[in-house]
């Protein structure tokens, strides 16, 4: 069974069903139309991070007074958090991949980078506050930090989020990532309930019934990997045997 990392809790709240197979079993939902391009950008922008982070200064985009006391948290602690074979931070089933954190030496701050695939004319931060409504992008922060004060790191009552959007491009072409950056507070009591539920499901023997577009295809696609699995098992054996 799978740990329950951000995205899993996520589903939970989409569709217990769905969340329950993807956990449990490794089914998950096939969704054939998303794009890797807000992740590959969101990689670029974490590489240039590592620039700052080595001499202990804060990139330009978190470079605002209230952070004025904060850095990256420093390389190999931040090697480890994003190593995905260690599994830190992670708090009994719960599993934390912040995007970055940030410390003054006493207390952590979660920052989360979000890519937004708009014309940039519609790129305004009341946009940006209705997507973190509208997407509970509040709940990501919450998750993470609720698993780093488990891990015994103190944390801040709130968070950032980091919006980089494509602004308009010059005569030749070029464009510039614009950003804007989002303070966010947290509510660390709120995500522990929705972490309870989750585990509620877990417990569950069969899943819940389905709600979703995706439900109806969870359970042949289990026997199909079962089938494949005993398939490859046989296989195994037979060549053991030679």
């Amino acid at each position: 069974m799978k740990n329950i990392s951000y995205s899993s809790l996520k589903l939970s709240k989409d569709c217990p069903a769905c969340f329950w197979w993807y956990v449990k079993h490794g089914i998950d939902r096939k969704c054939p139309w998303s794009s890797n391009l807000p992740n590959v950008i969101e990689d670029q922008i974490l590489k240039r991070f590592e620039k700052y982070r080595i001499v202990g200064k804060l990139p330009p985009e978190l470079d605002v007074p209230e952070l004025r006391d904060f850095k990256l948290i420093n390389s190999e602690l931040h090697k480890k958090w994003k190593d995905i074979f260690s599994g830190e931070p992670n708090y009994k089933d719960l599993t934390a991949n912040p995007d970055d954190v940030l410390t003054n030496g006493k207390k952590l701050i979660v920052l989360d980078i979000k890519t937004i695939g708009k014309f940039p004319e519609r790129c305004t931060k009341e946009a940006m506050l209705k997507d973190i409504k509208e997407f509970d992008y509040k709940s990501q922060l919450e998750f993470y930090s609720y698993i780093l004060r488990k891990c015994g790191y103190p944390t801040e009552d709130f968070g950032y989020i980091l919006f980089k959007f494509i602004g308009n491009g010059d005569e030749d072409g070029k464009f510039k990532l614009g950003h804007e950056l989002i303070k966010v507070e947290l509510d660390i009591n709120g995500i522990e309930k929705i972490i309870d539920k989750a585990r509620k499901v877990l417990k569950r023997k069969n899943p819940p019934k389905g709600r979703c577009v995706f439900c109806s295809s969870h359970k042949q696609r289990y026997k199909d990997y079962l089938k494949e699995q005993k398939k490859q098992e046989e296989l195994i054996n037979e060549i053991i045997k030679i």
